[in-house]
């Protein structure tokens, strides 16, 4: 592996991946006072993440379509004062339908951000796209710590939750005015030994994306409620605690972005399971914020880097197809965050919440068979692989530049 390089355009990418992921967890910790403002239930609660989830899974089908008309450039762009947007009709939303349209349309620009930001970073680093991957993640990863903190701040000042969310719409403004007009060069290119072409045998990975994908989700959305509903803290309190999460995850994903540089991405991702299955009772049983805050941060340490190493386990078997690849990875993660979140919403309404929440190790184990069957083929097409001096080096055909 080359040397990894931060440049303008590697840096602009992080900062546009922490406003996401400060955008993407807000969702969770409103969650409780939208629920006494409006007055809905749980599935309801849930239904919020799940059009969230719709959103982004009908832009993920469009994203290759998009990418081929626009450009990588002009679709992240694009994408970031669309969920500026978002923010600010949220912000306004004074009824569930609105409130719903809102995080659907979040939804939509917030997985063409990924996608492209994906994309532009696989294409640019090449064969240290782990290294990015890992690391734009560190960003969001930050994003996301800071908002919780922001929201109980906000509840605790006397300005609501709402001007967290106009913050957030004027920082994607800024963002855009200051680095939209930048043009991002291909640099990188895959490593010699891996595949240049060929047919997308990412199945096992698909699935693994969505196994971590819903894990994560599950536990950072309904992190406020369990603590709040099972653990008795107070709104703000609870908003508070479930920063342990977010705190956790920007730790694991700094430590996994040393780590993937002397350590394989299936070693650290098996890893990462493990302690999540050990550490997941913790939050599971709890019934006291402290407990349920050392659950969340064991937690959220363990699971913080699998969704970009799943990303970039996916992207080792079409290095040169960047965007149909995260395209895929983003309708299945999409489908996920549709699906799970609002299903243990379901489940609590019609069960209990903590009868719930038992859905999450079975997700942690459903990942951990995935990642097996996905090393075995990998390792099944590298002994079936050419010699590399013999494979055809073809150019991507998306243009990122524009």
């Amino acid at each position: 592996m080359s040397t990894f390089a931060r440049d303008k355009y590697t840096w602009a990418t992080y900062g546009v991946f922490a406003l996401l992921g400060f955008v993407q967890s807000s969702l969770g910790p409103i969650l409780p006072t939208l629920r006494e403002e409006l007055g809905f239930n749980y599935a309801v609660g849930g239904l919020h993440l799940s059009a969230f989830a719709l959103g982004a899974l009908l832009a993920s089908l469009a994203a290759p379509r998009a990418v081929g008309v626009l450009g990588l450039r002009r679709v992240l762009w694009l994408s970031v004062c669309g969920m500026a947007a978002g923010c600010l009709l949220l912000a306004a939303g004074r009824s569930v339908t609105v409130t719903l349209l809102a995080t659907g349309v979040i939804g939509v620009f917030t997985a063409w951000i990924v996608g492209a930001v994906q994309a532009l970073l696989s294409a640019h680093h090449g064969a240290n796209r782990t290294v990015a991957l890992v690391e734009v993640d560190v960003a969001a990863s930050l994003g996301s710590f800071v908002v919780p903190l922001a929201v109980a701040a906000a509840q605790w000042v006397g300005v609501g939750w709402r001007a967290v969310l106009v913050s957030a719409a004027a920082a994607g403004a800024l963002l855009t005015a200051s680095r939209g007009r930048m043009r991002f060069p291909r640099r990188g290119s895959p490593s010699p030994d891996e595949p240049r072409d060929g047919p997308l045998r990412i199945g096992y990975a698909l699935l693994l994306v969505f196994s971590v994908v819903a894990v994560e989700w599950s536990v950072g959305f309904w992190a406020a409620t369990v603590l709040h509903d099972r653990a008795e803290a107070g709104m703000a309190t609870a908003a508070a605690g479930a920063g342990a999460f977010f705190g956790a995850m920007l730790a694991g994903r700094v430590l996994a972005s040393v780590l993937v540089r002397r350590v394989t991405a299936s070693t650290i991702m098996t890893a990462a399971l493990s302690l999540a299955l050990a550490g997941y009772p913790f939050f599971w049983f709890a019934r006291t914020p402290e407990l349920a805050v050392f659950g969340l941060l064991v937690v959220g340490l363990a699971i913080a880097p699998l969704f970009p190493l799943a990303i970039s386990l996916g992207l080792r078997h079409s290095p040169a197809q960047p965007v149909p690849v995260v395209a895929r990875m983003g309708v299945i993660g999409a489908f996920a965050i549709l699906a799970a979140p609002y299903s243990l919403g379901e489940l609590a309404d019609r069960l209990s919440l903590f009868a719930a929440l038992g859905a999450v190790p079975v997700l942690l184990l459903l990942a951990a068979v995935a990642l097996h069957l996905d090393d075995r083929r990998a390792r099944l097409g590298e002994a079936l692989a050419p010699p590399a001096a013999k494979r055809a080096s073809r150019v991507p055909a998306y243009e990122i530049s524009r």
